[in-house]
């Protein structure tokens, strides 16, 4: 009898054991899968509040196939802010140092028209480079406020229908001073075209083409501006026989504050055929240029 009673303890015992060992084998799958989500979820949060401190080199170890998307869309928003942290750094590096140049050149001759030994000719050039130098900052400020406004992405394009050619002769009569002092022989030869874009845009556009065009034309030499409608485009062209472009300059020419001009001898800041492209993106008109060193350049842009 003690035996048996034995034996049946011993068995309902056992029996207990298996059973814990079935429901801890049933449980412990569950308790794995949780721990992982929240390993997964401690991972994420950590990489959220790194990007809201600032920190956007974030690096998410391997999650689950269900928090997949989650990591990358993580990762990509990181990416994002990395990169208009970069460009803004960039902007403000690049305008200080465009800015520094003609606020430095003001101040300085500012100073020596204080002097009162000097003659009404010094006076004079002093006064001529301030004025230059004044405008040079206020177009600066212009292009980079203009940049800026067209790189807003709420920025509204209102369009109306209107002839492109008389906007390209209405850019050559504005720019007349310019083109005139280098006696620079100019043909126009524009057929009516007419688009549906932004007006004042397309002017900017062409009279930025134009001005570098004449800025880099030796003085006595042609300048040809043209329009015509190839099917249902519009086609202006922009052609100098000036000095033209290296390979480099025609990979950076669109670049802000990039001059292929690296004496800086000639007016400018580098903004001109930045905001060019940038009003093509925004207008969906398509920009090609052919260039070759003392052989000219030329624009052609596509409505």
């Amino acid at each position: 009898v003690a035996c048996a009673k034995a034996n049946g303890d011993i068995s309902g015992g056992f029996i207990a054991f298996i059973t814990v060992c079935a429901v801890a084998a049933g449980i412990l799958p569950s308790v794995a899968v949780a721990i992982k989500t929240v390993n997964n979820q401690k991972s994420i949060n950590k990489a959220i509040n790194d990007i809201y401190s600032g920190n956007y080199a974030v690096d998410i170890p391997a999650v689950g196939a269900e928090y997949a998307g989650v990591k990358e869309a993580t990762e990509r928003l990181a990416a994002v802010f990395a990169a208009a942290e970069k460009a803004q750094t960039d902007f403000i590096t690049d305008f200080s140092h465009e800015i520094k140049t003609p606020v430095t050149s003001i101040r300085g001759f500012a100073r020596l028209l204080q002097g009162e030994d000097i003659s009404d000719e010094k006076r004079k050039e002093y006064a001529d480079i301030i004025v230059s130098q004044s405008a040079r900052l206020l177009d600066l400020t212009a292009n980079t406020l203009m940049l800026d406004r067209l790189d807003n992405k709420n920025f509204k394009v209102e369009k109306t229908e209107f002839d492109a050619s008389e906007v390209l002769r209405q850019v050559a009569v504005d720019l007349q001073e310019s083109w005139g002092e280098k006696d620079i022989d100019l043909c126009v030869d524009a057929d009516e075209c007419e688009i549906f874009s932004n007006k004042e845009l397309v002017y900017q556009m062409l009279a930025n083409v134009f001005e570098n065009a004449v800025k880099y034309t030796p003085e006595g030499k042609k300048i040809t501006l043209s329009a015509r409608k190839e099917g249902k485009s519009a086609v202006i062209c922009i052609a100098d026989e000036g000095i033209g472009m290296d390979e480099e300059t025609k990979a950076r020419m669109f670049d802000r504050y990039f001059r292929g001009d690296k004496s800086r001898s000639t007016a400018g800041n580098g903004l001109g055929l930045a905001t060019v492209k940038k009003i093509a993106e925004v207008l969906g008109a398509k920009i090609t240029v052919d260039s070759c060193p003392s052989l000219g350049t030329r624009f052609t842009i596509v409505f």
